[in-house]
């Protein structure tokens, strides 16, 4: 998958942006080349528990690529003025 972050999101090429390249079906080394996209690498996401957790995604970027990772964040417990949910 190629992919660039734009304002910390990960933006990955469209069938429509491709297609505003002249080039006739651009190859992944062209797009890095020519539109800036980079080899994206996703790890798998850890395990965790929904009913009190959920995952944050993290792009990691370098010269060469974007890493995708997760990060387990605990979800707040909301509760009433009698401290019950």
């Amino acid at each position: 998958m190629l992919g660039k972050l734009i304002n910390g999101e990960l933006v990955t090429p469209s069938d429509k942006e491709k297609e505003k390249i002249v080039i006739t079906s651009p190859t992944d080394e062209m797009l890095k080349y020519i539109r800036g996209y980079k080899d994206v690498t996703d790890t798998e996401p850890p395990e965790y528990d929904p009913e009190t957790q959920y995952l944050e995604t993290i792009y990691t970027e370098t010269d060469t690529g974007i890493t995708v990772s997760y990060e387990i964040k605990e979800m707040e417990v909301q509760t009433d003025e009698n401290g019950i949910i």
